[in-house]
């Protein structure tokens, strides 16, 4: 806002008045960092309001001289009262019409002197209303602040969510355990090695258990399978069967007690070699039975890994929430406490309006 200089304007005054023949005052306006054009032009309206124009009848006593009631008094005053704003100043400026019969000099000095107490009280008042506003928005602030303090102490008692330092570290190799996520993947990848694995063998078993128990016996001595007695037993069988071949060249005959022997013996080694037979398959069974059980188990723990990873997301949300919401609270007081403090200087520090008067 550029203020006139009162030098320039009381010499340009001074011709206005002369001209005139009326006496004015100027009265200018502390500015603050809120003023502006409008303000100014509010003072100029305000200074022909009823409270100041009460104070002036009341202290030059307009009432008995001027033999008016009081509306009558009220409404001669404010006729006579010429109030105006200066354009880009803090001025504005009052004069008395020169048809009053009274000591104008007194009137006017009596005017002026209204006009900056009015205005001076009535922004005292706004600023104590304010700081008093601020007052009471603090003290519900703070029973917000103290409720966004308790609900963060419990989620941090409930979690413990700060006092990890996965939820912090920068990268892998500054977090010295593993994540809940890291587990988890983990416990994924592991998963998926077991049925890969439990796969292929699960083939090879199911295409083992299709072969009939008299094929197997022929492939036994091909095949890598796990405790594979079959092979000792079918080269018993064998053996026996070549003793027996052996004592029928040498013209002893199928019943004789040197041949039957043997034979009992052959028959022995295949029964066993069946029976191993029969024992693999169903140990290949079992085989087969265990993986898909293990496989259960990883898929569980696999799950329960994943929940928790979810737990902690929910939960590391809640906290980091609760953080957000109780720093905005710290700063929303703490720019209720500048502002307020603010009024305050201001209220202690409220300057007074300067009157200058001009003929």
């Amino acid at each position: 806002m550029k203020t006139i200089s009162l030098h320039l304007y009381s010499a340009l005054s001074l011709a206005f008045t002369l001209s005139a023949a009326a006496r004015s005052a100027l009265i200018e306006f502390p500015e603050t960092s809120n003023s502006h054009q409008r303000q100014f032009v509010t003072e100029a309206y305000l200074a022909k309001s009823e409270p100041v124009l009460r104070k002036v009848i009341s202290q030059n006593e307009l009432h008995t001289k001027w033999n008016l009631s009081e509306v009558q008094t009220l409404e001669k005053l404010s006729k006579a009262i010429s109030c105006q704003y200066l354009a880009n100043t803090s001025l504005i400026k009052i004069s008395l019409n020169e048809s009053l019969n009274l000591n104008r000099d007194k009137l006017l000095e009596t005017l002026a002197k209204s006009v900056t107490d009015h205005h001076s009280q009535r922004i005292k008042a706004d600023l104590e209303t304010e700081v008093e506003n601020l007052n009471h928005q603090l003290a519900v602030h703070n029973d917000t602040l103290s409720e966004k303090r308790k609900q963060l102490t419990i989620l941090i008692q409930q979690y413990g969510i700060p006092y990890q330092k996965s939820f912090h570290a920068d990268s892998p190799e500054e977090e010295p355990h593993l994540t809940e996520y890291a587990i988890y993947q983990k416990s994924l990848k592991r998963l998926d090695e077991i049925e890969e694995k439990a796969a292929l063998e699960k083939s090879r078993i199911d295409q083992l258990l299709a072969i009939p128990d008299e094929n197997l016996l022929k492939l036994s001595t091909m095949l890598t399978l796990p405790e594979n007695k079959i092979v000792k037993y079918v080269e018993q069988h064998h053996q026996k069967l070549e003793e027996v071949a052996a004592l029928n060249k040498l013209g002893l005959a199928s019943n004789h007690p040197e041949v039957q022997a043997p034979s009992h013996q052959a028959k022995l080694a295949l029964k066993d070699a069946f029976r191993e037979a029969s024992s693999l398959k169903e140990a290949l069974e079992l085989e087969n039975e265990i993986n898909s059980k293990q496989i259960a188990v990883m898929r569980e723990r696999a799950e329960i890994h994943q929940t928790n990873c979810i737990d902690y997301s929910i939960h590391f949300f809640r906290y980091a929430v609760a953080v957000r919401e109780y720093k905005s609270a710290i700063e929303h007081k703490q720019r209720l406490l500048d502002e307020r403090n603010e009024k305050q200087l201001a209220l202690k520090k409220q300057k007074s309006c300067r009157i200058h008067f001009i003929r």
